[in-house]
């Protein structure tokens, strides 16, 4: 099974989340953010990251339609840690 949340964005949807990753659901959610930094800036989203919840990261960028990057937690911390 798969659930998806759309911008997670508080403590209590992160425990939510947790959850059913640990329940063995696999798990999509989106984040608007200004930067690729901001990912592990915002306490949500870095404690997400830090989990294992989090495996990779499809990047949307403006305008509509551009080309979708897929980066791992891996290399996002690599690159922006």
């Amino acid at each position: 099974e798969v659930i998806a949340f759309d911008e997670i964005g508080t403590l209590k949807e992160l425990e939510k989340v947790k959850d059913g990753f640990n329940a063995g659901v696999s798990l999509i959610t989106t984040a608007h953010i200004g930067n690729m930094a901001e990912l592990l800036q915002r306490s949500v989203t870095s404690e997400l990251l830090q989990s294992g919840v989090i495996s990779r990261i499809a990047v949307l960028s403006h305008p509509v339609g551009s080309k979708i990057r897929i980066i791992t937690a891996k290399e996002l911390y690599e690159a922006y840690a």
